[in-house]
């Protein structure tokens, strides 16, 4: 759509201009025809029309209009309160319906991502998937488990092994 920067009754005034000035310029006796007198004026009345016109400031406004499926994440809570308190084969039917749930989701053309809640270096056991890891990792263990650092102190060393798919 075609809009100004301001109110559309100005371009009667851009014509009204562009009238004014070509019968200003071409209304005298001229040394010329009458018919090239007319189209000289007519070529005058756009030409100055159009330049009041562009002083109004014209765009070209779209809209676009898309729609995008939303993104399914699935928040896995890998934190060590979980694997101290949870049986180990809950978690196991936890992680493997979760795993089941985003292939679902997937072949109905779901967008779908796995996150961890407490992003850790190498994440840790329980997670379906490690953020920070590489996509080809599977699994991964760490040892020692991360620990909050006090004041001035730093965070201690780690060693990772993972296994690749």
């Amino acid at each position: 759509m075609l809009t100004t920067l301001y109110s559309p009754w100005l371009i009667l005034l851009c014509l009204a201009v562009g009238a004014g000035y070509a019968a200003l310029q071409y209304s005298a006796k001229a040394p010329w025809s009458r018919q090239l007198n007319y189209g000289l004026a007519a070529l005058r009345f756009a030409v100055v029309s159009f330049l009041c016109y562009l002083l109004l400031g014209p765009f070209v406004k779209t809209t676009t209009t898309r729609t995008e499926q939303p993104t399914v994440v699935l928040a896995v809570d890998n934190s060590q309160s979980v694997e101290l308190f949870t049986p180990k084969n809950v978690l196991s039917q936890a992680s493997t319906g979760l795993a089941r749930l985003a292939e679902t989701l997937r072949g109905k053309g779901f967008t779908v991502e796995a996150r961890a809640l407490t992003p850790t270096p190498g994440g840790r056991r329980g997670s379906i998937r490690c953020v920070l890891a590489p996509p080809p990792l599977t699994s991964t263990a760490c040892w020692p488990p991360p620990a909050t650092p006090t004041k001035g102190a730093t965070w201690p060393a780690w060693s990772c092994s993972a296994t690749a798919s």
